[in-house]
């Protein structure tokens, strides 16, 4: 599918706790209108809406939304059929990635779950390891 522009507001993000000098900092470099940001990693949220989970990159998100952005570059990763992205539950609205069988996927081995999907989100999701 490539990257895309989505539109913030069809973005839903775990709730999590954010760092506000991440956020300032990313905030002020979206004022240069040639902002190019690396783009989020999402999954569908609801096939019959067009609505997204966050995979990376919560704090851009936020900062876009704060700076006034209206879309944000983003790549949709197809699931497949071995892998779930949910919001867990009420008491901890994390994302959970689950396998087929139902065993949770930790963050740091959901790219070589998506590789045999999705490689191109794999790619995204590799350089998003080396950016931290």
């Amino acid at each position: 599918m490539g990257i895309i522009k989505v539109r913030i507001n069809e973005i839903h993000t775990p709730k999590r706790e954010l760092n506000n000098e991440t956020m300032a900092s990313l905030r002020a470099s979206m004022a240069d209108e040639k902002w190019q940001p690396r783009p989020l990693v999402l999954a569908p949220r609801d096939e019959s809406t067009r609505s997204f989970l966050a995979l990376t990159g919560s704090h851009r998100l936020a900062a876009a939304r704060l700076a006034g952005r209206d879309s944000i570059p983003a790549v949709v990763v197809r699931l497949g059929t071995g892998l779930r992205v949910h919001v867990a539950d009420q008491d901890d609205p994390g994302l959970l990635c689950t396998s087929a069988d139902g065993k949770p996927i930790a963050r740091a081995e959901l790219e070589k779950h998506l590789r045999q999907w999705d490689p191109e989100a794999a790619d995204v999701l590799a350089r998003e390891k080396k950016k931290r």
